[in-house]
């Protein structure tokens, strides 16, 4: 120890003890007298009072007021507990827009909803304006195979028969190919080679069995229903489609209104003191990590899928009658898996964004207003009697 250390002493004990006042020094730190600077940053208010006091009572008792080296400690100290008590920025824009990224997206799609709903309400007011039928339909055996439908789906809704018709043939069909399914791993079943192999058959045989079964009982409910039970099939069937868009508007609507709120309070409750960051040191860092690594992920499967777009679905070579030939890049609108793989991995990385985006925001505003705010004073207040 040197002269200028043998006068400040009992100064220098005071800073090493504000030294290791967090609760983050360990023991064994404590011990060897040297920790890792982040672990001297306070972890509550009460240990920034203590730090506090403990450099007042060294400044107070330093015998050598002048020397550099204490003067030094004192300073970098200082502005521990500054830090500790300041309120610091921690949302970020780039999750914010991530977030109204998400709300633009579900708006966008809750009006789709919206519109396809209209559109079936229609669907609702054709099978209202039914005229009454005789839905008597003398109709093939269920070993027949129909394997074309004689109606398309729209065109169920031209009236009660039509209605009718339709799910008819698509019972019969379905319980049409159940059979030959049940038929076909029948038959595997008796010349497999192994007891395992022929038990997959057996099971698999069964279950198209029920499926025949099934499909062979909606059938002849359906066959035995009048125009009335028909009608009434049909409204509870285009009504539940407009129900269906309907929830699922209000839905997407629902996480729209739900991100526009929580942007406001992430940012509110994004400027947390000091000591709460220095307390979840080891949360913060893992939010990062999967800010950071989420979002190169998210721009990994955005870039590739935009630069697939650079290129061309399919190369033309064109052969003219004066024997001149010419290669073309051109778009091919039929090479439709080329054409999904591009925007969904597109969607994919904007998906990531968005995701990661609003899980963090999530995560922050929800533990940014437990920890950022004494609920507990501001409670007692609001129900305190006015005088």
């Amino acid at each position: 120890m040197d002269e200028q250390q043998q006068k400040n002493y009992d100064a220098w004990g005071y800073l090493d003890q504000a030294l290791f006042t967090s609760s983050h020094v360990k023991a064994k730190d404590i011990k060897m007298g040297s920790t890792d600077w982040d672990n001297v940053y306070p972890t509550s208010p009460e240990e920034i009072d203590r730090m506090e006091d403990l450099i007042q009572q060294a400044q107070a008792s330093a015998d050598d007021p002048n020397d550099e080296q204490f003067n030094e400690r004192i300073r970098d100290l200082k502005e521990v507990v500054h830090y500790s008590r300041k309120r610091h920025r921690t949302w970020k824009l780039a999750l914010i827009a991530g977030s109204i990224l998400g709300a633009c997206i579900f708006w966008y799609f809750s009006n789709l909803d919206q519109e396809s709903a209209q559109n079936r309400q229609k669907d609702v007011k054709i099978v209202e304006l039914w005229q009454k039928a005789d839905t008597t339909i003398a109709y093939q055996k269920m070993d027949t195979v129909l394997w074309e439908r004689n109606l398309n789906y729209n065109e169920r809704l031209n009236g009660a028969n039509a209605y009718k018709a339709y799910y008819l043939t698509d019972y019969n069909q379905r319980a049409e190919s159940s059979r030959l399914n049940s038929a076909k791993y029948k038959q595997q079943a008796d010349t497999a080679s192994t007891d395992e192999r022929k038990k997959a058959y057996l099971k698999s045989s069964e279950k198209e069995q029920e499926d025949y079964e099934k499909y062979k009982k909606r059938f002849e409910e359906l066959a035995a229903k009048d125009f009335k039970a028909v009608k009434e099939l049909a409204l509870k069937d285009t009504q539940g489609a407009v129900d269906s868009m309907k929830s699922s508007s209000n839905t997407k609507r629902a996480w729209m209104i739900y991100l526009i709120i929580l942007i406001p309070l992430y940012i509110i409750s994004g400027y947390p003191r000091g000591y709460i960051l220095s307390r979840h040191r080891r949360q913060a860092s893992l939010m990062r990590g999967l800010q950071k690594w989420g979002f190169r992920l998210a721009a990994f499967f955005f870039g590739v899928g935009l630069a697939m777009q650079l290129l061309p679905d399919d190369i033309v070579k064109y052969r003219y009658s004066n024997g001149y030939t010419e290669t073309r890049k051109e778009v091919n609108p039929a090479n439709f898996i080329y054409i999904v793989m591009k925007i969904g991995l597109m969607v994919v990385g904007v998906f990531i964004f968005c995701f990661i985006s609003v899980f963090i925001m999530t995560f922050e505003t929800v533990t940014g207003l437990i920890r950022n705010f004494n609920w507990q004073e501001i409670l007692s207040k609001k129900t305190q009697p006015q005088s």
